[in-house]
């Protein structure tokens, strides 16, 4: 009775997502393949792959110095680790990306010698890197925490046998420690990087090259402007003066869309109606 409950549920919503007049599937399946798709799908997977190797070697770092007996060293990795995870990932992409505002520019060089290199933060971190960091930075402070579970839960009795023979700290944990622990580190490993292949998106609000950043970013801004006009006139605020969100979302997807000749006004219409007169 549940299997026949379950399925029909699920030929119900497949039905009702089937028939919706508004998905156009016809504009999906002949848009999929398009090369400004695909571009972004690459665009993607270099930024997952970039920022995931950032947070698994940094991460596997962080861990280590967590579980040093050196109190300095043990001190400095818990609070990268609470303070890269009690923070809003989107906050930490904008810091990357608006550096520039504190740093202006980024030197390095070797005191009391006329050894010394310097360039423009701006120069240096693009939307892309910015991204990069942001996702990689954050991303490193929870792989520290999966790769310290991993390395509990190796018997302590394989390290005091190690160092019985003579091995390095170093050793031990290259030797003996890592192998063993991959077994508990890999599988949350896995579920990170699909995170972060859906974490990826945030990087639109920065105008990273894809194929519609610019749209949204310009489609936002539109809505900025509709919203200040509509709250001064009273007619598109709700309690204090909270403009509406599912407008911002109109237009964000009305961006990308209307490339596609889909008509941007019908769009706003079945969201809400809300920007027909400020963008018309």
């Amino acid at each position: 009775m549940a299997a026949v409950l379950v399925l029909a549920i699920i030929a119900g919503i497949a039905y009702t997502m089937a028939t919706a007049p508004n998905l156009r599937w016809e504009a999906v399946g002949h848009f999929l393949f398009q090369r400004l798709i695909l571009q972004g799908i690459v665009i993607t997977l270099e930024l997952t792959a970039l920022a995931m190797l950032i947070g698994i070697v940094l991460g596997a770092i962080v861990a280590v110095m967590r579980l040093s007996p050196n109190p300095v060293v043990s001190s400095v990795s818990w609070c990268y680790i609470w303070f890269f995870r009690g923070t809003p990932v989107l906050v930490q992409i904008f810091f990357w990306y608006n550096l520039a505002t504190v740093l202006p520019y980024v030197g390095l060089g070797i005191p009391f010698t006329p050894i010394h290199w310097q360039a423009p933060t701006n120069s240096l971190i693009a939307p892309f890197m910015a991204a990069t960091l942001g996702l990689g930075l954050n991303e490193a402070a929870y792989m520290a925490e999966i790769v310290r579970a991993g390395i509990i839960s190796v018997d302590e009795g394989q390290t005091d046998a190690a160092a019985s023979l003579g091995m390095s700290r170093l050793q031990i944990m290259r030797l003996i420690v890592l192998p063993q622990a991959m077994r508990v580190i890999i599988p949350p490993t896995g579920n990170e990087t699909i995170s972060m292949l859906k974490n990826t998106s945030l990087a639109i609000v920065l105008g990273v090259d894809t194929p519609f950043g610019e749209e949204i970013a310009e489609r936002t801004h539109y809505i900025r402007l509709a919203a200040r006009k509509r709250s001064r006139q009273g007619s598109m605020t709700i309690g204090g003066g909270i403009a509406l969100p599912r407008c911002q979302t109109a237009i964000a997807l009305a961006g990308y869309l209307g490339r596609s000749r889909i008509d941007f006004v019908e769009i706003a219409q079945n969201r809400g109606d809300l920007v027909r007169d400020d963008l018309g």
